[in-house]
């Protein structure tokens, strides 16, 4: 019986070749897209994990609350929370919501007739906003209305009054066609104040 001796051709070993590379281009972009899709499922998770956090941090604050005063000029909210004031600033440029105790240590009727002052900001006045607690998510624009859809004005509103508002957050972008479009989601609830037994 003969024995062939004969080695791999040259063309056997191009084509062996050419079939390991199309096997671990496959398997590449298949860890590639497997990778992508957790990504991307981990980051609307937090995105939406801190959505979650801010407002119900905000219900929280405002449904203990028995005064609040909305200064649209400003983008802030200040309300009566117990014998503290405090404030909620929104920074839209760098899309930030703010809680600060406001003019913490002071009598409480100068922090009640700081409350009512519009002029007094976190521009004008820093000293009177102390601790500041930045909510995690990115938020893109907030508004305050009272039940019937009215936006809340430089006038205090309290007595159990029920105030709407709704947070607009800044998600993580995703690729449409190759383009990255951002993505935002606006979360809405309605808070009843407490009355004030004073």
């Amino acid at each position: 019986m003969r024995l062939d001796n004969r080695g791999v051709t040259l063309v056997e070993l191009v084509m062996g070749l050419f079939v390991s590379f199309l096997v671990l281009a496959v398997a590449f972009a298949l860890f590639t897209s497997m990778f992508h899709a957790t990504e991307t499922g981990t980051q609307r998770y937090m995105d939406k994990s801190a959505a979650d956090i801010t407002m119900n941090k905000l219900a929280a604050e405002l449904s203990d609350a028995t005064r609040v005063v909305h200064f649209a000029a400003s983008n802030e909210l200040r309300y009566t929370n117990g014998s503290a004031v405090r404030s909620l600033v929104f920074d839209p440029a760098g899309k930030t919501l703010t809680l600060y105790e406001f003019s913490e240590g002071e009598d409480p009727a100068i922090k009640l007739a700081n409350m009512n002052n519009p002029s007094i900001s976190l521009a004008n006045n820093p000293q009177l906003y102390s601790k500041p607690r930045t909510f995690p998510a990115k938020v893109t624009a907030v508004s305050f209305t009272d039940e019937q859809g009215v936006p809340l004005t430089d006038v205090p509103l309290g007595d159990g009054a029920l105030i709407r508002f709704s947070v607009t957050f800044e998600q993580s972008e995703v690729k449409i066609n190759g383009v990255r479009v951002p993505v935002t989601q606006t979360a809405e609830t309605m808070v009843k104040l407490f009355r004030d037994s004073a």
